[in-house]
């Protein structure tokens, strides 16, 4: 019976290895053996890209995905000639999962985002492609270098033979107060060995109508907006036949719930001071529903982040009188209650950054830690 037992978990196992070596490398590689698409893009750079895409999508859907969330339809048609394509990669970081937008009207689009390639999302969007009568999607333009929104570009790289991939490149020096984990984000080296161009901080593309790029139509246009990480940009579609306004597509920068994860909060501040004079009507969020008024939501993400900084500060002035100061892990338990685990290390990133922001201000003092188990602490000036 013990045998018996172990022969069976030995073939599980043995099951389990086969499936993933097919997720991981044989699919790929016949992707692109297969593929007119994949040509410029070396087969080391793909397998390593797919095999990291399956981690990051693996941590993901560890981490579960909240209740409270609203049910988001798996396609959607928006205002602006716009199909909303949900990624198929709920977690709670990625709400309900990645948002992608196909855009335009014909049989030729653009296309912002392309979640993690999973089968399902491909399944759906070439479903939408098909339904809408599109044959060629002849741009995917990155909000940034996550697997969850760059993940899908080279299987639409595979189906799409002259799709060209756009993505910010953030030149030395533009790193911010950032140290971002450099493992769930594609570098500007890997970006060049994928066959990814470089996007431009302003750069426009005419949105395609009826199967041809109408000159006088609309444009979508990129925003350069550091801090969720600092190659991130948002894309503007501005339509002078829309006398409401731009749309704006935001990215990881505003979501359509709840707060954004931030590198740099010094960029993210800078940046939603820039979108404020984009003066946009709508946005369409990376992840979470459309929301309706832009110009309140920006104004409230400006609001949350000087509230957050004033509850650190206010922590940090219940302890003022003690030399050993606090935490940030001290100040999270403060600050933030009732949090999963998943968040509250995202929380506790979050207060390192204010902190950080306080410290070049000089506004808190950083006291090294007495000895190896202890922490780094801060008090007020």
């Amino acid at each position: 019976m013990q045998q018996a037992l172990l022969g069976a978990v030995a073939a599980g196992g043995a099951c389990v290895v086969v499936a993933v070596s097919s997720a991981v490398v044989v699919r790929p590689l016949l992707l692109w053996y297969r593929s007119d698409g994949l040509r410029d893009v070396a087969v080391g750079a793909h397998l390593r890209f797919n095999l990291r895409v399956h981690l990051h999508s693996v941590l993901l859907w560890l981490s579960g995905v909240s209740s409270k969330l609203e049910v988001l339809p798996e396609v959607a048609e928006l205002p602006g000639d716009v199909i909303r394509v949900l990624g198929s990669n709920p977690s709670r970081m990625t709400l309900r999962g990645t948002n992608t937008y196909l855009v335009g009207r014909g049989s030729r689009r653009l296309l912002i985002d392309s979640s993690d390639g999973n089968d399902a999302y491909m399944s759906t969007l070439l479903r939408v492609c098909e339904q809408h009568g599109v044959h060629e999607i002849t741009d995917l333009l990155l909000t940034h270098g996550h697997y969850d929104h760059m993940g899908g570009a080279l299987r639409l790289k595979a189906r799409f033979p002259k799709l060209r991939v756009w993505k910010y490149l953030p030149e030395q020096g533009q790193e911010g107060d950032g140290d971002g984990d450099r493992r769930l984000h594609v570098s500007n080296a890997e970006s060049q060995r994928l066959g990814i161009s470089a996007l431009r901080d302003g750069a426009e593309f005419r949105v395609p109508s009826e199967g041809k790029e109408d000159q006088q139509g609309a444009v979508l246009r990129a925003v350069y907006t550091p801090g969720h990480y600092n190659d991130h940009v948002c894309f503007l579609l501005e339509d002078p036949a829309k006398p409401e306004g731009p749309v704006l597509f935001s990215g990881d920068c505003i979501l359509g719930f709840g707060s954004c994860v931030f590198d740099s909060l010094v960029d993210l501040m800078a940046s939603l001071t820039k979108l404020q004079a984009c003066r946009a009507a709508t946005i369409y969020p990376g992840h979470g529903p459309v929301v309706s008024d832009a110009p309140s939501k920006i104004l409230e993400y400006i609001s949350h982040r000087q509230q957050r900084e004033a509850e650190v500060l206010a922590a940090l002035e219940t302890h003022s009188k003690d030399t050993r100061g606090l935490s940030s892990a001290e100040i999270v338990a403060q600050v933030y209650e009732d949090l999963p685990f998943t968040l509250r290390v995202a929380a506790r990133k979050a207060v390192d950054k204010h902190l950080f922001k306080l410290l070049v201000e000089r506004r808190v003092d950083l006291i090294d830690p007495a000895g190896w188990f202890e922490s780094v602490t801060y008090r007020l000036v």
